[in-house]
């Protein structure tokens, strides 16, 4: 149920947009505290994608790598947006973007594809190379990755 005092906000998003809010609490004895502010990120929304799957006819058991090298001047705000139809693992300049592990996670293929969104701005400030590891993942065979000799 929802408290009679509090506050509703509904607002109108746009796309690719990042919005910060806070939340202050104020006691019956005037004892008011304000919390850290926090954001959260719109994604595409209703936008259609400019990209086109990439694969390889890679018959070896070891999971394929694809590398693009980026150049890049005067870096304001950069997102990579990333969907796999197996599990994927996306570095820039060797190090792993985002902390998660085993994406995009499980999904019904026959329904929709998830996407992640991750803020590579800083990292990319001076350029340089992007790599995806692929793995099978739910959609195709095993679910998890075969470790190559050489990490990224």
């Amino acid at each position: 149920m929802r408290h009679p005092l509090a506050a509703a906000v509904q607002l109108a998003t746009e796309p690719r947009t990042r919005y910060y809010w806070s939340v202050t609490v104020r006691t019956n004895a005037d004892e008011e505290v304000t919390g850290e502010t926090n954001w959260f990120e719109t994604a595409k929304q209703e936008e259609p994608w400019q990209a086109k799957w990439i694969t390889c006819d890679n018959a070896e058991s070891r999971h394929p790598v694809f590398c693009k090298t980026l150049s890049c001047n005067d870096v304001v705000a950069a997102r990579l947006y990333i969907c796999g139809l197996g599990l994927y693992e996306a570095a820039l300049n060797g190090e792993k973007i985002g902390d998660e592990y085993l994406t995009p996670y499980c999904n019904n293929y026959n329904s929709w594809l998830q996407y992640q969104t991750y803020d590579i701005t800083a990292a990319l400030q001076k350029g340089g190379d992007l790599q995806v590891t692929l793995g099978n993942g739910w959609y195709k065979g095993r679910f998890g990755y075969e470790r190559n000799e050489k990490p990224y």
